[in-house]
């Protein structure tokens, strides 16, 4: 399942950078320098081509009407996510064999009256897993005509439905907080992805959004259109060194970890909406998305790294300075052989961009934010089976659940002819939720940063070569067990195409 799971994560992560870059391919960029502070009458990414492939688009699709949500739409909504976890359930009983598929009416009855617990899955299993479940259920909502807080609820209900009926575990704390509420955030990431793709290249926009594309090939009707578009969209392909080490206070077990490893990767980034030009309503009309994914033989690393805008403020805008102060949801994940990372938070951020002399461009950001659920390893030492444990082969969780803050900052500067310069960074405090330690776990809280910095020049038109550097630590105290220290860097070479 493991394995399965990465592989599946890889190969969605190329798929939609392959979509993405024929979607971009036939257009010219934006100067990627600069953000431009005013409305664009310029072709976007929604428009469609005036050759071929825009025109075939438009006689396959042109007449479709737009969905509105109504009472039939919201059975169709119902219906889908419904079959959607009859579907996944089946698959999971008959296809992979797995255990909790096992389900009957006196599993349902039990759960029904079974107290919540913590429970005990994979990382990937729930912290990408389940999110990517409820984006499934969330697209039922959208795709029928549902706006951001009404498909909110279609995935709280396929949640809620898959907890007491479509597996025989005891309904989860955790999985009903990930499923809707993560599915919401990737969800309408994806569809509003989905939507850019789907007026210039239908037959590819199933890739960022498979449920919205198959209601429509259903109903035969068009998701209702929403203002935003993507602003700016980068393929990256890059050389990795990597290094990560572990450690314990205790001197009784010197078990140390250390790995040294070169790999290649591949990751994208979506710039959708410009956060300075007018206020935002509507959730996600502004969003940021970054992605990389880096494997060889022994070792794996996936990355993802987003934010969204619930609702924005613009103070200023013009050609000098421009100002916005936003409501955010951010979500971030690290997935990798000898890391596991994910901090969901709500808060605030502030940013700015400045127009200096002799064409430099300089944006800073910051924030401050609730981690309502985050994750780390815990049980790090287990898992690389460095330390014997009274496993009975039920299912162990080797991470810690929180909850606590984060303080995130970014800076900027770009200028055409000295290249652009990055600089970022995350601080996350975790307490131990009460209840939820996994088995011989122990209750404490976590310390974690990590920050990133790059270079990048234009070589060649688009085309752009960079270095950068990431690095990632962890300290963690705990009550039970010996106090933990990770650390873990990245050095990347990479190429770059802007759209």
């Amino acid at each position: 399942m493991k394995k399965t799971i990465r592989l599946s994560a890889c190969v969605i992560l190329l798929c939609v950078s392959t979509a993405l870059y024929a979607q971009a391919d036939g257009s010219e960029a934006a100067e990627t320098q600069a953000i431009d502070v005013t409305e664009k009458d310029a072709p976007s990414f929604t428009e469609a081509d005036e050759g071929d492939v825009g025109k075939k688009s438009e006689r396959n699709f042109g007449k479709a009407e737009f969905t509105k949500a109504d009472f039939r739409h919201g059975a169709i909504a119902a219906g889908e996510v419904f079959s959607f976890n009859i579907f996944i359930t089946t698959f999971n009983r008959i296809i992979t064999q797995s255990p909790f598929a096992d389900i009957s009416l006196e599993t349902m009855g039990r759960n029904i009256v079974h107290p919540w617990v913590w429970d005990q899955d994979e990382f990937e299993i729930n912290q990408i897993g389940h999110p990517y479940q409820g984006s499934i259920y969330f697209a039922a909502g959208r795709a029928n005509g549902f706006n951001f807080w009404q498909s909110l609820a279609f995935a709280a209900f396929g949640s809620l439905m898959w907890e007491y009926t479509m597996e025989n575990e005891p309904p989860s704390f955790n999985d009903v907080i990930h499923t809707p509420i993560g599915g919401s955030f990737l969800g309408e990431m994806f569809h509003r992805i989905y939507l850019s793709l789907d007026d210039k290249y239908p037959y590819l926009s199933w890739i960022a959004s498979p449920q919205a594309a198959l209601n429509r090939l259903l109903t035969g009707e068009k998701a209702p259109r929403e203002v935003g578009t993507i602003e700016e969209f980068s393929l990256r392909l890059s050389a990795d060194h990597i290094d990560s080490a572990f450690g314990f206070s205790d001197n009784a077990h010197k078990d140390k970890g250390y790995r040294n490893a070169v790999s290649g990767a591949i990751g994208f980034d979506i710039r959708y909406g410009n956060p300075y030009v007018r206020d935002v309503k509507k959730p996600f009309e502004r969003f940021a998305l970054s992605t990389d994914a880096s494997f060889d033989g022994s070792y794996y690393c996936i990355k993802i790294f987003a934010d969204g805008f619930l609702r924005s403020w613009v103070f200023e805008a013009n050609d000098a300075l421009a100002t916005s102060l936003a409501l955010d949801l951010s979500y971030d994940f690290i997935m990798a052989t000898d890391l596991n990372y994910q901090n969901n938070s709500l808060g605030f951020s502030v940013r700015q961009r400045y127009a200096l002399p002799r064409k430099w461009t300089i944006e800073w950001k910051s924030g401050i934010g609730a981690t309502y659920l985050g994750a780390s390893d815990y049980y790090f030492n287990l898992k690389a089976n460095k330390r014997k444990s009274k496993y009975d082969g039920s299912e162990q969780r080797l991470y810690d659940l929180g909850i606590g803050g984060n303080a995130k900052a970014g800076f900027k500067a770009a200028n055409l002819w000295a290249g652009t310069f990055f600089l970022e960074g995350s601080f996350s405090a975790f307490y131990t939720i009460p209840g939820s330690e996994p088995h011989e776990g122990s209750s404490g809280y976590n310390l974690i940063w990590y920050g990133n910095a790059a270079y990048e020049h234009c070589v060649y038109k688009n085309y752009y070569a960079g270095l950068s550097f990431f690095l990632y630590q962890k300290f963690g105290f705990y009550k039970k067990g010996s106090d933990v220290f990770q650390t873990a860097s990245d050095w990347k070479l990479y190429v770059k195409r802007y759209f």
